[in-house]
């Protein structure tokens, strides 16, 4: 069996896509549509490799269920609200 190298470090993912060190830490963390970058942390730093960056690629990009277009009472309740708070600033009349 082939060991696991974690071998790729926050910085080093992040100048391969042009984004920051925190932003690949809230992948992990946190993830992107309900997909988490996997890595591991040890010795105080996060560590992943090539082969769990193409897995959160490919589980982003996987084809899932359009989004469902809100119901009429929701678009209802969001227009109330909306005018709601549009009236506690004063920006419409009550």
């Amino acid at each position: 069996m082939a060991m696991n190298t974690w071998d790729l470090s926050l910085v080093q993912v992040a100048a391969q896509f042009g984004v920051g060190r925190r932003t690949v830490l809230r992948w992990i963390r946190l993830g992107v549509a309900g997909v988490r970058l996997g890595a591991v942390h040890a010795g105080g730093q996060w560590r992943t490799n090539e082969a769990e960056v193409r897995e959160f690629l490919r589980r982003l990009n996987a084809p899932g269920p359009a989004p469902r277009p809100p119901t009429p009472a929701q678009r209802r309740r969001a227009h109330e609200r909306a005018v709601a708070d549009l009236a506690t600033a004063g920006v419409v009349p009550r």
